[in-house]
C-alpha cells in the first residue's frame, strides 16, 4: 500500500483515484458495497460516515469490535480495497 494522502486533513488511502480507507478524527472509515455496509450496520459493527452531518453513502465508520481484532479489521480493509479496485478509475476534474 502506498503512502497516505490527505482527506479532511487526515490520512486517506486511494486506489485509481478512489478513496478506500481513511482516518477521520478518532474513526477509521472504509468504502464498501451496499450489501457489506448493510451487513455491518445490521450487526452493529459499523455506522454511516457523516462528516459535518452530511452522509457519505458508500462509507462506514468501523466500530471497536472490528478495530480490536486485527484479523477482522484486515478482512474488511481488504474487502474495501477489492471493492474500490472493481470501480472505474476516478478522473480528476480540471481546475
Amino acid at each position: 500500500m502506498n503512502n497516505a494522502d490527505k482527506m479532511f486533513g487526515c490520512p486517506a488511502w486511494f486506489l485509481n483515484g478512489n478513496m478506500f480507507a481513511a482516518a477521520h478524527q478518532e474513526d477509521i472509515i472504509l468504502k464498501l458495497p451496499e450489501a457489506d455496509r448493510e451487513d455491518l450496520m445490521d450487526r452493529e459493527l459499523a455506522q454511516l460516515f457523516a462528516p459535518m452531518g452530511r452522509v457519505m453513502r458508500e462509507y462506514v465508520v468501523i466500530l471497536p469490535a472490528i478495530l480490536n481484532s486485527p484479523e477482522e479489521f484486515e478482512k474488511w480493509l481488504l474487502k474495501s480495497r477489492d471493492y474500490v479496485l472493481s470501480l472505474p478509475p476516478k478522473v480528476k476534474k480540471p481546475k
